[in-house]
């Protein structure tokens, strides 16, 4: 999934994807964006208290849904959504405009160009990604984010993970 160049990120459904062996909860697809075939799903880890916002989300890859990340509500500082790999290493966090890398460093920050498209931009301002919301969530675009770190790569569909929910 983090291989391709543009993702479609589907509306949120309710529908249990068995092959995961998930509880029932909100499930949003991921698609290739030019063929349309399903790479992957972002799930909505449910909440003991329904009455908060998601604390956690999980991304899946592939036909096997092999657990790739997590993305959690940080409590501590810095404030916003903390990223961890398939092994719960912290791979960096989301924290208001900034992404950050595992050490707490500005690697990247979103541009809101309008209300419906987002760019995600490297430090020097060059832009390595592209979010436009449509439909209930949105294509996301690798415009030159450098292509030997998955790492990097998993930063950024993390934050348009949550970028699509913030609607045009």
């Amino acid at each position: 999934m983090l291989e391709s160049s543009c993702l479609r990120l589907c509306p949120w459904a309710d529908t249990p994807h068995s092959s995961a062996g998930l509880p029932t909860a909100p499930c949003r697809d991921i698609v290739h964006g030019a063929t349309n075939s399903r790479l992957g799903f972002v799930y909505r880890r449910p909440t003991r208290l329904p009455f908060l916002k998601p604390i956690a989300l999980e991304l899946y890859e592939g036909d096997d849904a092999s657990y790739l990340c997590s993305v959690r509500r940080s409590w501590c500082l810095p404030f916003g959504w903390r990223v961890r790999d398939a092994e719960d290493k912290v791979v960096g966090s989301i924290s208001g405009s900034w992404i950050l890398d595992a050490g707490d460093r500005p690697v990247a920050f979103l541009r809101h160009a309008s209300a419906a498209k987002v760019s995600f931009c490297g430090i020097d301002g060059a832009e390595w990604a592209e979010l436009t919301r449509q439909d209930g969530g949105g294509v996301f675009t690798f415009t030159g984010v450098p292509d030997d770190n998955p790492f990097l790569r998993m930063l950024l569909l993390a934050a348009a993970v949550l970028q699509a929910d913030r609607g045009p």
